[in-house]
């Protein structure tokens, strides 16, 4: 587990990757970084790097190490359900969210690597239910279908992702977290207007 984890976290440095202002030379160091550290047929690369950069199998690593006796075949499963599904999910649904934020900001927009908005939408949708997959299998699923889902809900309770020409988009990806995500969305959004208030 711990060559796994030093891995994980060399590879997180494709953080610097994605700051870089230069548009064109910043995707293709990024695929080309891809191409260099995975081989993976099932996803593209720029859903490689946005997992990379996202760094959450490291901290599911982090809480499995942390249990009393670690079994080092759970690690690699814990692994393969955060890598790259759950991972990329969290930069993509940011990405989304805070599209219009970034492109005032000329920021790197990871969806805008999809060909269309409805080829993001369709492919951020099965991120979301492969992550869910991939959770329940492992053990103790529940609590890592949990993490998932409200990780879903969180950015999806966000007002950007409320916008009149969002809703059916944001709908669509509700739908693709399942029930669990639906249950929490209410819930996050009273819990983002309470810290509004208490940040007054």
């Amino acid at each position: 587990m711990r060559a796994l984890l030093i891995r994980e976290a060399g590879r997180a440095a494709v953080q610097a990757i994605n700051h870089d202002l230069d548009p064109v030379r910043r995707a293709k160091d990024l695929r080309t970084w891809a191409e260099r550290e995975y081989r993976f047929e099932d996803a593209h690369w720029f859903e490689l790097t946005a997992a990379a950069g996202a760094g959450l199998s490291i901290y599911a690593l982090f809480a499995l190490a942390a249990q009393p006796c670690p079994v080092e075949s759970e690690a690699l499963r814990v692994y393969d359900a955060y890598f790259p599904w759950a991972s990329a999910v969290a930069t993509m649904l940011d990405s989304y969210v805070d599209q219009v934020e970034d492109t005032a900001n000329g920021d790197h927009i990871y969806i805008e690597h999809y060909r269309s908005p409805a080829a993001a939408d369709r492919s951020i949708a099965g991120l979301i239910q492969r992550s869910l997959l991939e959770a329940a299998r492992l053990a103790e699923g529940e609590r890592h279908v949990l993490l998932v889902a409200c990780m879903v809900a969180m950015y999806l309770s966000k007002d950007s992702a409320r916008l009149s020409e969002r809703r059916a988009r944001t709908r669509d990806l509700i739908r693709a977290g399942g029930s669990l995500t639906r249950i929490l969305l209410p819930v996050l959004r009273l819990w983002r207007w309470a810290y509004a208030q208490r940040s007054h």
